[in-house]
């Protein structure tokens, strides 16, 4: 399983409750790829990677709460295949923490 650091999609000051105003959206652009896998198995978990063609995946990314592309970036092929294996990957993962999980040899009774 592979791991990936806790990218918290939003940042509460600690410390008194914050109010949905002060709440501050995590900002990510092209590159920060496995936030951008992470954030559409989570909002997309119908969709198959594989099946979505590119032009489709692109409009996804740019449509994801947080997203800003950096000015003069370019977006080709070879990035959207990398976030489209992210996305794979992220999918894949997210099957295997639903399939059992931890299970005592001997339950308690």
């Amino acid at each position: 399983m592979r791991s990936v650091p806790f990218k918290p999609s939003v940042t509460i000051r600690m410390g008194r409750c914050a109010s949905p105003a002060k709440l501050k959206v995590m900002q990510f652009s092209w590159t920060d790829i496995d936030e951008i896998a992470y954030q559409l198995a989570e909002q997309r978990p119908g969709d198959d990677p594989l099946t979505v063609k590119f032009t489709d995946l692109r409009s996804f990314v740019e449509g994801l709460e947080g997203f800003e592309a950096e000015p003069g970036q370019s977006v080709n092929e070879q990035l959207l295949e990398a976030i489209q294996q992210a996305w794979i990957e992220e999918k894949e993962d997210a099957a295997d923490d639903d399939e059992g999980g931890y299970s005592p040899n001997q339950p308690y009774r």
